[in-house]
């Protein structure tokens, strides 16, 4: 089976979340991708989150989580091996590309959106941990 590295964003604005809506399954996402040959995480993050976003994001050097999946990539099962970055961004201005139809800007007690499998946890990871830096 064919293994893949990826960097996904966690990327905040005012203390909001940014989620993309995949424009073929209709489910939320974090923006990301996978990495091309030669290419560092970050670059890839940064690389992946422009062309979905539109945002530039300076990300840190060691990721929020590590997280793996299975997906169907050119006919073929794979594995992907993902590093998930928390990035904060001076604009809440989004370009979209065709990969995706919406986008939201959620708050760390919104979870009603369907997400995909892969990201599901690290994002309830860092929403908890912000929920719990909240004061009562």
């Amino acid at each position: 089976m064919k293994r893949f590295t990826a960097a996904k964003a966690i990327i905040i604005y005012q203390g909001k979340v940014l989620i993309l809506q995949d424009a073929v399954r209709g489910l939320w996402g974090l923006p990301g991708g996978r990495a091309q040959k030669d290419e560092s995480l970050q670059e890839t993050l940064i690389r992946e989150v422009r062309e979905e976003t539109g945002l530039t994001v300076a990300p840190p050097s060691q990721p929020f989580e590590k997280i793996t999946w299975q997906a169907r990539i050119g006919g073929e099962d794979c594995t992907v091996e993902g590093s998930v970055y928390i990035c904060e961004v001076e604009t809440s201005k989004v370009t979209l590309c065709d990969e995706n139809k919406s986008y939201a800007w959620i708050v760390p007690e919104e979870d009603n959106y369907p997400l995909f499998d892969e990201i599901t946890d690290a994002l309830s990871d860092y929403l908890e941990s912000v929920r719990q830096k909240a004061p009562s």
